[in-house]
């Protein structure tokens, strides 16, 4: 990120305090090794659902129901995901500045003003492409996934009721006694539900909008 100009912006949708949770759970999942791709499949949401409540400048964010998914994801207590309270002022405490690589790819930098009244930088971060492979605690290869997933759709009744992708990221985590990759789970699951005949896993939604897979 060394030679970028930032240029502060005027204006972005989010309120501090959705600024903060997004930095905290965009560092939690960093920490995790999971892109926004892989965190938006854990949620059960669209492919691109992370990206967009990481754009300070789109409407979208967090809502207070996913805070105890996300804390479920990431083991955590709701101090990890929710800042704390933040002192009510009319004057700005935080801001966001943008700039744009030698690639086009737009950065942006969140700022908070500091007790000192000086400008502290609380994260540099982008835009990520959907395969984007973050350092990882994991082992395990896409293949090892995949083989995993052929067993449970092949034998017994796992899949016989409908599964989120975290219940059964969490199932093979189990199983194999070690982290995996949430992208490799993906593309497992995708074989199946991509079959253009049965037997095959069908993807839909539960009551919360979230991706389910069951066997047809």
């Amino acid at each position: 990120m060394a030679g970028l100009r930032f240029e502060p912006q005027s204006t972005f949708s989010m309120e501090p305090i959705e600024l903060e949770k997004m930095i905290n759970v965009l560092n939690l999942r960093e920490g995790r090794g999971y892109s926004q791709f892989e965190l938006a499949f854990l949620m059960g949401f669209r492919d691109f659902y992370v990206r967009d409540v990481e754009n300070p400048f789109h409407t979208l964010q967090y809502s207070v129901p996913n805070n105890g998914y996300l804390m479920w994801i990431f083991n955590c207590g709701i101090d990890g995901i929710v800042p704390a309270k933040l002192p009510i002022t009319d004057a700005p405490t935080h801001r966001v500045s943008t700039a744009t690589d030698e690639g086009g790819k737009l950065i942006f930098k969140m700022e908070k003003l500091g007790d000192d009244g000086k400008w502290v930088t609380l994260k540099i971060f982008s835009e990520e492409p959907k395969d984007l492979l973050l350092p990882s605690p994991s082992k395990l290869s896409e293949d090892e996934i995949k083989e995993w997933v052929s067993r449970k759709f092949e034998k017994g009744s796992f899949f016989k009721k409908p599964k989120t992708a975290l219940e059964v990221l969490q199932a093979c985590e189990k199983d194999l006694d070690s982290p995996v990759r949430p992208i490799h789970l993906a593309s497992a699951l995708k074989d199946y539900t991509a079959k253009k005949k049965s037997p095959r896993l069908i993807k839909s939604s539960n009551d919360m909008g979230r991706f389910t897979f069951v066997k047809e």
